[in-house]
């Protein structure tokens, strides 16, 4: 059952006044600002391409309430069955290399955000720690299972997220304790990359900088900050603990203040064919964390201005040398986990506090018009950066790549190449399932012909492009022969063009398609995993429910 936060009449009131009197407000932009300086040609072209996103949803691509939900699993995390291990894990084989991304879930944080979606205990460091010295000691027991269910003794591991929750939110002793069992567990010569989502409040100060030495210490190397916005007022509408003076020094401490594994150098070595040992990552460092930096558009209270500003301080951040990442996020009002934060009590009373379906829009569409002016590009969706080869192995690596992915934690998920795990919820279950010797999911799903076909094309097609060869080697057909009717109607709309990307033949996103990708690789749901009912979609010519046969999926004329 869906956990559900509260909102009382005087809360609501008070984030009420609050939305109100920002909403009014202009930003004092940075001096020489490009927006301001650009304004008019911005606005022209943004004005432009969410013109084209109406047409779109007039088409039947994009429902008409102008809700949103992201296009992160196949199927939706929402939608897993509850099933048992001998149910999911009987037939399951390793893959052949052996090897996996792994993801681990930390549930602490010491207040619930505004706009988050995940369950978790709430307290400080002090407050919660009783319960985290149990959690971790129940972590570290599902490891030992999940190897005995693999038959390893230590996880081939590629790329690594620690999420929440805020896993940097624990006593530095506890967090070194968390940081060893992990990684004795697994093969660190393997890893191309390790990344924790971390918030800025635990990174500053004595205990903040014994969090990032220690991250170091045990092969960390990319941090993602989810500083959500550099606008004071609506950073307190987000309940963030965060200011934007605190966001600066976590930012500085993770750039200027430490020395982690330069796996950017290991890598190249280990394409050259070098035996990669753990000395040799213990002595190959580099100054400062990768660090990515993320922002979302359409909250409360948040206009076009508001928006542009917090993403030219971000543009100027970057261009300073301290960030080398800039994500923006689309705010999900209903939930997307297995709790309904606050932020979907405060739309179902007053939608008006928020910004309408082309508001949000232009917000993107904004921002991204200033991430060009300076020198930033898409990389993985939504991820903007200078360099190409700056970006996220975990996720390209589980959407794009779709290598077998286990994860750790309450809430966790494993995405296997032909099934889907999801952890419980609850805490009581996951410490009574890890006590019987069981693995700690209760939900999963595992995909026959026709949904691996959805699967292998939504994800990457989401993300980066659906590779030929990577799909006919997944599927043993090829990927002209699938979804031919889709295609054709997705490419005669302009969002889907037939190329070669870094010479492998693909199928990939136009830039219009880019900017509605989720509702593009939503296209492939089958008819039971579409987010919105038919009756909330315009039925035209991109109607996702069209076309959307068996039949049509595996290319039976």
């Amino acid at each position: 059952m869906l956990a559900k936060t509260e909102c009382s009449d005087s809360q609501y009131q008070a984030i009420r006044k609050k939305v109100r009197e920002v909403e009014k407000t202009t930003p004092q932009f940075v001096e020489n600002s490009l927006y301001v300086k650009h304004r008019d040609e911005i606005m022209k072209n943004a004005r432009k391409r969410v013109d084209e996103v109406l047409e779109l949803q007039k088409k039947g691509l994009i429902c008409t309430t102008g809700k949103f939900v992201p296009s992160v699993h196949y199927p939706p995390i929402t939608q897993y069955p509850f099933h048992t291990q001998e149910e999911i894990m009987s037939t399951y084989k390793n893959p052949e290399d052996n090897t996996f991304d792994i993801y681990v879930h930390i549930p602490y944080c010491a207040q619930h955000c505004s706009f988050c979606h995940y369950p978790g205990e709430l307290g400080s460091c002090a407050e919660l720690r009783a319960n985290q010295e149990k959690y971790l000691s129940y972590l570290e027991r599902e490891m030992d299972i999940y190897m005995k269910v693999l038959g390893v003794e230590k996880i081939k591991t590629r790329a690594i997220l620690f999420g929440g929750g805020t896993p940097s939110h624990m006593d530095p002793d506890l967090f070194e304790r968390m940081m060893k069992f992990f990684t004795d567990r697994i093969d660190r010569t393997t890893v191309t990359q390790f990344n924790f989502d971390v918030d800025e409040y635990s990174l500053v100060g004595e205990d903040g900088m014994k969090r990032l030495q220690i991250m170091a210490k045990y092969g960390v190397d990319r941090l993602t900050i989810g500083s959500q916005s550099l606008h004071p007022e609506i950073l307190k509408l987000m309940f963030r603990r965060a200011t934007v003076d605190m966001i600066m020094e976590a930012v500085d401490n993770c750039r200027n203040k430490i020395s982690c594994v330069d796996y950017r150098k290991i890598n190249q070595w280990r394409e050259e064919g070098r035996e990669i040992t753990q000395e040799l990552l213990d002595n190959t460092q580099r100054k400062g964390f990768i660090l990515n930096l993320e922002f979302i558009f359409g909250f409360m209270g948040v206009n076009v201005d508001i928006f542009a500003d917090t993403i030219e301080r971000a543009c100027l951040i970057h261009q300073q040398g301290l960030i080398d990442e800039i994500q923006l996020y689309r705010l999900k009002v209903d939930a997307y986990g297995d709790f309904q934060g606050i932020i979907g009590l405060l739309y179902d009373r007053e939608p008006s506090l928020f910004p309408d379906f082309e508001e949000n829009m232009m917000q993107k569409a904004v921002a991204e018009e200033i991430l060009k002016l300076y020198g930033l590009k898409g990389n993985l969706r939504r991820v903007y950066t200078k360099d190409p080869y700056i970006y996220s192995h975990y996720a390209y690596n589980q959407c794009c790549a779709q290598y077998d992915q286990i994860g750790l934690g309450l809430t966790a998920f494993s995405s296997l190449r032909d099934r889907f795990l999801l952890n419980t919820d609850s805490f009581d279950e996951y410490y009574k399932l890890i006590d019987s010797g069981k693995m700690a999911f209760n939900r999963g799903y595992i995909r026959d012909k026709e949904q691996q076909l959805r699967w292998s094309i939504a994800l990457p097609l989401k993300n980066t492009e659906v590779r030929k060869d990577r799909f006919e080697k997944i599927n043993g057909m090829p990927l002209e022969n699938c979804f031919k009717k889709k295609w054709k109607k997705l490419m005669d709309n302009g969002l889907v063009v037939d190329k070669p990307i870094l010479g492998y033949p693909s199928y990939t996103l136009t830039e219009l398609g880019k900017f509605v990708a989720d509702e593009c690789a939503e296209e492939f749901n089958s008819n039971e995993f579409l987010p919105w009912k038919p009756e909330e979609y315009i039925h035209g010519e991109l109607f996702p429910y069209d076309d959307n046969t068996t039949e049509d999926a595996l290319g039976i004329i």
